[in-house]
């Protein structure tokens, strides 16, 4: 019977050999695969990428001008949006402008109906001025 320090070791070296072979522990392939299989991908790795390369251009030609056309309607569409905000903009501030003018009107108007009934101030020289006659009316 063998310890279980003498197992893991043995578990260790299987474990890089599996590595080494192209499978990852004992769960099976790992994606890297071995020399062999490294030498296959790597020489077919140019054709696919030429496929690739291919298939790339071929929807670029069959997309582009739709892109395009779809591209400008959607800058007119935001270049219209801008507008509208703006006249937006500008008919809320005239709104606000033309409450504030009637808010400043209505309270001139007030004013004027209070300005009758309100007492004003009189400096103390020209009452003194408008007693002089009462004054000299009570010495006599």
């Amino acid at each position: 019977m063998t310890s279980g320090l003498e197992s893991s070791g043995a578990s260790a070296r299987q474990d890089r050999l599996y590595r080494r072979n192209g499978r990852d522990g004992r769960n099976g392939w790992n994606g890297r695969g071995g020399p062999a299989e490294r030498y296959e991908h790597q020489q077919s790795l140019p054709a696919f990428e030429e496929r690739y390369d291919a298939c790339e251009r071929e929807i670029s030609e069959l997309i582009a001008p739709a892109v395009s056309a779809e591209r400008t309607s959607y800058n007119q569409l935001i270049s219209e949006r801008a507008d509208v905000r703006l006249a937006m903009e500008k008919i809320n501030r005239l709104k606000r402008l033309m409450a504030k003018r009637a808010e400043v009107e209505g309270a001139a108007s007030e004013g004027a109906e209070e300005a009758t009934g309100t007492r004003t101030h009189i400096s103390k020289n020209t009452l003194d001025e408008l007693a002089l006659p009462e004054r000299v009316s009570r010495v006599l």
